[in-house]
C-alpha cells in the first residue's frame, strides 16, 4: 500500500503538484491490478483544505468497482466537519478497475440543495465587541467586493420581542450620587447582550434561505454581523471563515467615545439621545463590556478566523480581509 499525506495550499504550483501526484498514484494502482491475483490496490489518504477545494470548484466523484476476486467500494467525500475540513479517503481511480478488466460506474455523491448552494457563495461570520467597528467593516467589504454581489445579515434584526428577552436591570450601576438611571437607558428593558435574546432558529433559517438563493441573485459573499455570533450553535457550521474585529488594541476611552458619538444602523447616537459621556461610560463598563467578555469573546478562536485590528481604517481592514480570503474585487485599486 502507498500511504501519503499531503495538504493542498493556496497557489497554482501546489495544485499542479497535487494533480501530478494523483496521476502518478493512478499509474501505481494500474500496475498493482495488472499483477496475478488482482486484489491489491493502492490507497491514498490526503488531508485537503476545504476552502481551497471550494475555490477551485474541485469535484470528486465516488467510484464503485467490482472485480471477480473482490468488491471494492470507495467513498471519497466524507461530511465536512464543523471546522470546515474533510479527508479524501480510499482514492481509487477508475483506471485501476479497467486495468483489472472489470466494469465500473461513477456514482455522483448525494448532496443537499443547501450543500450545493454553499459551493457557490462564501459565508463569513463577523464578530467583536460592541463599538469595535463590525458593521463599518462589513460595509467597507461590500464596497470593495461590490454591493450587488455582497449581502450583509445583521444579528440585530433577530432579537425576540422585549417581553421574550432576558430582562435588564441597570439600577445597581454607579450612576452617581443623586442620579438615577438615565431616561435613555431606563427605556431599555431587554438584555440585548444576552444570547437568549436572539431568535437563533429564525436567524439560522434566514441565513440558510439566503445561501440557497445566492446563486440566483448573483451573490458571491454573505457577511453575518453579530457580536454574539459564537453562541449561534449549528449556525456556525454555515460559515467557512470568521472575522474577529479585535478591540483589545483600543483603550476603553476610545471604545466609549466611539460608541457614544456614533449612530448605528439608522439609530441616533447616545450623544443625540442626551446621554452624557460619563453616564455612557458607566453603562459600557458596568454592563456592555462584562456581557461581551462573558458571552461574546471566545476562549479559543475557531479555525479559519481572520483577526483584524480595530484601530485600522475600515477600507484598510477590508483590503486585508479581501487578500486573506482571496476575494474578487469589483474595482481594482479600491
Amino acid at each position: 500500500k502507498l500511504h501519503a499525506r499531503m495538504c493542498l495550499k493556496h497557489g497554482v504550483r501546489s495544485r499542479i503538484l497535487a494533480l501530478l501526484f494523483c496521476w502518478w498514484d493512478s499509474i501505481a494502482c494500474y500496475s498493482a491490478f495488472g499483477t496475478p491475483g488482482g486484489a491489491r490496490f493502492c490507497r491514498l489518504r490526503s488531508s485537503v483544505n476545504l476552502k481551497t477545494c471550494r475555490r477551485e470548484n474541485l469535484r470528486i466523484e465516488t467510484s464503485q468497482v467490482s472485480s471477480p476476486d473482490s468488491t471494492i467500494s470507495s467513498r471519497i467525500l466524507q461530511a465536512p466537519s464543523r471546522h470546515q475540513s474533510f479527508r479524501l479517503q480510499t482514492f481509487l481511480p477508475e483506471l485501476c478497475a479497467r486495468a483489472a478488466g472489470s466494469s465500473s460506474a461513477a456514482i455522483a455523491p448525494k448532496h443537499s440543495d443547501f450543500e450545493v448552494a454553499q459551493e457557490m457563495v462564501r459565508v463569513v461570520g463577523v464578530f467583536g465587541m460592541t463599538g469595535s467597528g463590525k458593521s463599518t467593516v462589513c460595509d467597507a467589504l461590500a464596497t470593495v467586493v461590490g454591493q450587488p454581489h455582497t449581502e450583509i445579515i445583521r444579528g440585530d434584526d433577530f432579537f425576540f420581542p422585549p417581553d421574550r428577552c432576558p430582562q435588564l436591570n441597570l439600577d445597581n450601576l454607579p450612576w452617581g450620587v443623586g442620579s438615577g438611571v438615565p431616561a435613555a437607558f431606563a427605556k431599555k428593558k431587554n438584555d440585548t447582550n444576552h444570547p437568549d435574546s436572539i431568535d437563533w432558529a429564525t436567524f439560522e433559517a434566514h441565513v440558510r434561505e439566503r445561501v440557497r438563493d445566492a446563486g440566483r441573485r448573483d451573490i458571491h459573499l454573505i457577511l453575518i454581523d453579530s457580536h454574539l455570533l459564537l453562541q449561534g450553535g449549528s449556525m456556525l457550521e454555515i460559515c467557512s471563515h470568521y472575522i474577529l474585529v479585535d478591540d483589545r488594541s483600543l483603550s476603553v476611552d476610545a471604545l466609549v467615545s466611539r460608541k457614544w458619538d456614533r449612530s448605528h444602523l439608522g439609530k441616533p447616537s447616545y450623544k443625540e439621545r442626551n446621554v452624557s459621556l460619563h453616564h455612557y461610560r458607566v453603562y459600557f463598563e458596568g454592563y456592555v463590556k462584562p456581557a461581551f467578555e462573558k458571552y461574546g469573546r471566545p476562549l479559543e478562536l475557531p479555525p479559519d478566523t481572520i483577526v483584524v485590528d480595530a484601530t485600522k481604517s475600515p477600507m484598510e481592514t477590508a483590503r486585508v480581509i479581501v487578500e486573506a480570503l482571496e476575494l474578487k474585487v469589483a474595482t481594482p485599486g479600491v
